[in-house]
């Protein structure tokens, strides 16, 4: 089983953002209640057919339409008695999607303690897609570094500007929608995101 996160590194990451270390902990809550990693040591994923889709213009959708797909739905994540049987039966479709178009499928799944999109690898301070694969594969605290460099970076910094003020205001939907997208209020992140911060 691999190390989880501690007080202390919360606390790291607080300070780099300038934020109470429970607005940290309310995303790592939200994203991934049970932890980065499942009991294989396996990175929790979700993989995105509609990201997928637009990682590749679409080529797949009629070969495999449960895993590329242009609009955004949850009909076809992985069903399971649990979070561990499901995250097992997400990286069974990441590797049906990679036999296609492997770069495409890994920047297409969300990845690890915060969920972080493949496709942001950039953005979370790694100079490929690889290295971030490997880091999400390396311990919880690799992708909470991974989380603030990309709240810090993505779009300006506008994510970072987002959480301070989801601390200042107890507003959560412009940091929700920045890290979640448009679509968040349909799993009610900003709702789960301020209570999370509130406990």
């Amino acid at each position: 089983m691999k190390p989880r996160l501690t007080e202390a590194d919360f606390q790291v990451a607080a300070e780099r953002l300038g934020v109470p270390p429970a607005a940290v902990k309310a995303v790592c809550t939200v994203e991934a209640p049970n932890g980065g990693f499942d009991p294989e040591g396996r990175p929790r994923i979700l993989f995105e057919g509609h990201v997928f889709h637009r990682n590749t213009g679409g080529k797949f959708d009629a070969m495999v339409p449960d895993l590329s797909f242009r609009t955004w739905t949850s009909r076809f994540y992985a069903t399971g008695a649990n979070m561990d049987v499901r995250n097992a039966r997400e990286h069974e479709r990441l590797a049906r999607a990679a036999a296609l178009a492997r770069p495409a499928a890994l920047m297409s799944a969300s990845w690890g303690a915060f969920q972080l999109l493949g496709e942001n690898f950039a953005s979370c301070g790694f100079h490929t897609l690889q290295d971030f694969i490997n880091a999400m594969y390396d311990g919880e605290l690799a992708q909470l570094l991974a989380f603030c460099e990309f709240v810090m970076h993505d779009r300006g910094g506008k994510g970072l500007k987002a959480l301070k003020q989801a601390v200042a205001t107890g507003n959560w939907t412009p940091f929700a929608e920045f890290y979640n997208g448009s679509q968040q209020a349909k799993n009610k992140y900003d709702q789960r995101l301020k209570a999370a911060f509130g406990k």
